[in-house]
């Protein structure tokens, strides 16, 4: 994470996460995250969830960017 040189934030119950849009969007352009990396309450079904709709938001971007 600190790599990519996204934002963190942190949680009572999590001191580093990636910090993300509701679309999962993190602060640095065409880096998204999804999943225990951006939430702190770890569950198969919120990442899958999470997952999901940050794909939703890639294919939005890429869409975008393509019609222009």
């Amino acid at each position: 994470m600190a790599q990519l040189g996204v934002e963190l934030t942190s949680t009572p119950l999590s001191e580093e996460l990636v910090a993300v849009a509701p679309t999962f969007k993190t602060s640095v352009p065409g880096v998204f995250a999804a999943g225990d990396v951006c939430n702190p309450m770890q569950s198969v079904a919120l990442a899958v969830s999470s997952g999901s709709v940050a794909a939703a938001a890639i294919v939005r971007e890429l869409t975008v960017e393509l019609s222009v």
